[in-house]
């Protein structure tokens, strides 16, 4: 997408604000990247991915007209990470934004976290109490009873008889067309195998 464009969009989607004044918000943004990018700062734009300045080594290549030997010197280039959007059954934010402008665009998504940090493996109740050792113990006694009474909903409800928790809440992720993959966690190839036939059910 071309500058001119990227400006009528978001005047389209802000009529409130003058085309000259979404022009100079553009260029204030893209002047602060590119001044970033040159002090060797990484950018990040929460919800889509990571710019990074980087140097590429000097190295030996070939000319493509005529096969003759060459020295390419060090340069720096610009480097993109896309960004790898949390979206669950229990987290579904990503459809609000993220997920219809991949779409629009014809963009991946990799899904983390799709088992939401174990609480769609269906393997706790409410009432669980997590060692002190794990992040999860953090995260709030409210909060987890919380989400694990939604799963425990979410099992009632959603999954049929036979089918594992933990594959139905992967198969669900990768039903969604934006989404490429998800980045379950396992500790163990029976989890790998667990994670793998959720594919099955797609």
């Amino acid at each position: 997408m071309v500058k001119s464009k990227l400006v009528q969009k978001l005047c389209n989607m802000h009529p409130n604000i003058l085309r000259k004044d979404m022009e100079r918000i553009v260029e204030v943004i893209i002047s602060e990247i590119i001044g970033a990018l040159c002090r060797n700062e990484a950018v990040e734009l929460r919800g889509f991915g990571r710019f990074k300045s980087v140097t590429r080594k000097a190295r030996t290549g070939k000319n493509p007209k005529n096969s003759e030997t060459l020295q390419i010197p060090e340069k720096k280039v610009m480097r993109w990470k896309m960004s790898k959007n949390l979206y669950n059954r229990l987290n579904k934010n990503a459809e609000k934004k993220a997920i219809p402008f991949c779409l629009e665009h014809n963009l991946g998504i990799i899904g983390r976290v799709p088992l939401a940090r174990g609480h769609l493996s269906g393997k706790y109740e409410p009432n669980h109490k997590f060692p002190e050792n794990d992040k999860r113990y953090f995260e709030g006694k409210n909060q987890t009873i919380t989400q694990l009474k939604m799963v425990q909903d979410i099992k009632k409800n959603e999954v049929p008889d036979g089918i594992e928790m933990a594959q139905w809440s992967l198969a669900w992720c990768l039903k969604n067309p934006a989404i490429t993959t998800v980045i379950p966690g396992c500790k163990n190839i029976e989890q790998i195998e667990s994670n793998v036939k959720a594919t099955e059910l797609i």
